[in-house]
């Protein structure tokens, strides 16, 4: 008997999450702090992704990449020249992809005082020393803080990282952030720019939304792109620019796919999305977001005191 309610209450317990998460899912608008709250922390360290917890996103987006040696890690660009010392500590590989480097070396990277130079009127000592983080870091950092919020993941540069998506899916689940058969004991999206990517996404988790980022330099694309993602139901993930194209921003709203849009950081940006009534957006500014959707006012500086920054 006691056996029985045991795995009764479990059962119950992650179909209770499974329909919170589905409403979760359609809830309007879902405030994706891009790289974490990155206006004012370095994007997709510590500080950035537990001030996005405090400031009330809704998830924490990351862009996911891989070392040489095979570690997943939270890392935007391509190579490590414009948030990392690398020019300093290893002279004449700046320029280097993130593949040729080994989770050891990136380690010895500061990834934090860039940001106080480029932005002297939100710098803290704090911030210099930040380590780069490795997806399954940020993954337990989710935990540990018990962040109620959810992980939005990119595959970055898919091309570059073969079976990446099966990689990043086997990490989830040894996290228990999935279960054995793929349901969400936690929030979770993929996605990621290539299309090749997200079909293998839907192909290994049918059950977890997969967002197709739409690319915003090839305006040519851009029927293309809303089509296939509909065929696919793939959420889109359109450039805020595409709403200026009547056409575009028709088949859209039309399609009745899910949106979220990419990267707002301007009031009338988000005001924008807002009367677009979009499901979702990426910003920088969570802080701006939740005041302009919550009316909900962030103490930006005495929540990064709170968390010692």
């Amino acid at each position: 008997t006691k056996m029985f309610l045991k795995n009764f209450t479990g059962t119950l317990l992650v179909l209770l999450l499974g329909l919170f998460t589905s409403l979760s899912v359609l809830a309007t608008p879902l405030i994706l702090s891009h790289r974490g709250a990155s206006y004012w922390a370095p994007e997709e360290t510590r500080p950035s992704y537990l001030l996005a917890s405090l400031l009330g996103g809704d998830y924490w987006e990351m862009d996911i990449q891989r070392t040489k040696d095979n570690v997943l890690i939270a890392l935007h660009d391509l190579t490590l020249e414009r948030t990392t010392n690398v020019a300093e500590i290893f002279p004449g590989r700046e320029k280097d992809p993130v593949e040729t480097f080994t989770w050891a070396e990136l380690q010895k990277l500061d990834a934090g005082s860039w940001f106080n130079k480029k932005n002297s009127d939100r710098a803290r000592d704090s911030y210099k020393g930040l380590k780069i983080l490795s997806f399954e870091e940020v993954i337990d950092l989710a935990l540990r803080s018990k962040y109620s919020g959810g992980l939005y993941v990119e595959s970055k540069n898919p091309e570059h990282y073969a079976g990446m998506e099966q990689q990043m899916l086997d990490l989830l689940k040894k996290k228990k952030w999935l279960g054995p058969k793929n349901q969400m004991t936690h929030r979770l999206y993929f996605q990621t720019f290539g299309r090749d990517s997200a079909v293998i996404f839907k192909k290994i988790a049918p059950t977890i939304p997969c967002t197709l980022l739409i690319d915003d330099e090839h305006k040519e694309t851009w029927p293309d792109d809303i089509k296939f993602g509909v065929e696919h139901q793939f959420v889109l993930g359109p450039p805020i620019a595409l709403f200026d194209s009547p056409e575009n921003k028709e088949a859209v709203l039309k399609s009745k796919a899910r949106a979220h849009v990419w990267t707002i950081d301007e009031e009338s940006q988000i005001q924008k999305a807002k009367d677009l009534n979009l499901d979702g957006i990426f910003t920088n500014r969570t802080d701006l977001a939740v005041f302009i959707y919550k009316k909900k006012a962030a103490p930006v500086g005495q929540y990064l005191k709170q968390l010692k920054y």
